[in-house]
């Protein structure tokens, strides 16, 4: 009888085997689209990070533009007074 309840139990998760093997394919497949999404993502992130920098490097580099426009104007006019 025990041999029986075991053959049972065997068949039943035999006839298991095609779905889970179904779903497990599915759920590798999610995982790579989730992979795949995420390192989209930390590029993107990746990408505004830069954006970022150059921003503020620009508004350095006008700053010292800006400065540099002034005492030129400010050398100029000294030496016109003298």
């Amino acid at each position: 009888m025990q041999e029986a309840l075991e053959n049972l139990d065997r068949r039943a998760l035999e006839q298991q085997m095609p779905q889970w093997r179904a779903e497990n394919k599915q759920m590798l497949e999610n995982l790579e689209r989730t992979l795949e999404l995420l390192k989209k993502l930390r590029d993107e992130e990746h990408l505004q990070a830069l954006a970022q920098r150059a921003a503020e490097l620009k508004s350095q580099q006008d700053a010292l533009n800006r400065e540099h426009e002034q005492s030129q104007s400010q050398t100029g006019e000294s030496s016109r007074t003298t």
